[in-house]
């Protein structure tokens, strides 16, 4: 999955921070745009157990990881400085992902959702019968004012507000999903499109492994190593990429970071320095200095 840049006005306080997190609980960031890591925190285990984080999400000087496994393990950890963190419990089986957008916090799980107006104190199991079909949400995103949350078996499904979720029609798989220029995008298997974000059309075109919105244009990942360019969704653009990562990447400040590796185009990486393995998601926001 890619994350989406988060652009506002008047610009966000508090310094440009990429955030991860994954197995073992653990939660590291950078503050020097994905070149170093430093702050991590791991709370034990390793494997898919309850303290397996599957998703990290930031916005609004906070960035909040989620995880957890079967049973009422499902945990969510918010940090507004990438050092401390406060848990909250949600009672029921863990979370997949968790974003930020239209003032409020959202997470998903298997077939529920937990809703914030802060961050640090959620309201669980909100609409939870428009989630309870199919499979596993696996994925999510903010993006065109909708989260947009994707799993198992093609479920796919789309919300303003995190109570009310709408189910959305389309057929191939998803690795990653973006919003601009009027048009949502999703890469996977190959390309789709969307100008709601609930009826989806092919729209060809190699597979990615992520997308990114960066204000101006569209830059996705394929699955050939390639990197694809479009403003409009419509006409794409090709280059050659050199150590395109096939994992989840997030955009922020001008730089693609995905855990262990930066671009300042998305089609030329570079390593970084990486501390800690196991990572299962990144993303971007502003921090307060710790």
């Amino acid at each position: 999955m890619t994350r989406a840049p988060h652009l506002r006005s008047p610009p966000p306080k508090g310094t440009p921070t990429f955030a991860a997190a994954g197995y073992s609980g653990i939660r590291i960031v950078s503050r020097d745009l994905g070149k170093t890591w430093v702050d991590s925190i791991t709370s034990g285990g390793g494997g898919d157990d309850p303290h397996l984080l599957r998703g990290i999400g930031c916005g609004n000087g906070l960035c909040v990881a989620g995880g957890g496994s079967a049973g009422a393990t499902g945990r969510l950890l918010t940090t507004a400085d990438g050092k401390t963190w406060k848990e909250f419990m949600t009672g029921a089986p863990g979370l997949s992902e968790v974003a930020f957008g239209n003032n409020i916090w959202v997470s998903v799980s298997g077939h529920y959702a937990a809703r914030s107006d802060d961050g640090y104190k959620w309201e669980v199991n909100t609409d939870k019968g428009s989630l309870s079909f199919g499979g596993i949400l696996r994925q999510m995103t903010f993006a065109g004012g909708k989260f947009i949350a994707w799993g198992d078996g093609g479920k796919r499904v789309q919300s303003g507000d995190g109570r009310t979720w709408t189910r959305i029609t389309s057929g191939n798989e998803w690795r990653s999903v973006a919003f601009g220029n009027g048009v949502f995008i999703a890469v996977g298997s190959s390309r789709q499109t969307s100008a709601d974000a609930t009826t989806w059309t092919a729209a060809g075109g190699p597979g990615g492994a992520w997308i990114v919105f960066t204000g101006t244009s569209f830059v996705y990942g394929g699955t050939d190593g390639n990197v694809y360019k479009s403003t409009d969704g419509k006409t794409w653009q090709s280059e050659k990429g050199f150590m395109v990562p096939q994992d989840r990447v997030a955009y922020g400040a001008g730089v693609f970071v995905s855990y262990g590796s930066t671009s300042n185009d998305g089609v030329k990486w570079l390593k970084s320095a990486v501390p800690s393995a196991g990572i299962t998601d990144v993303d971007f926001g502003y921090l307060m200095q710790p």
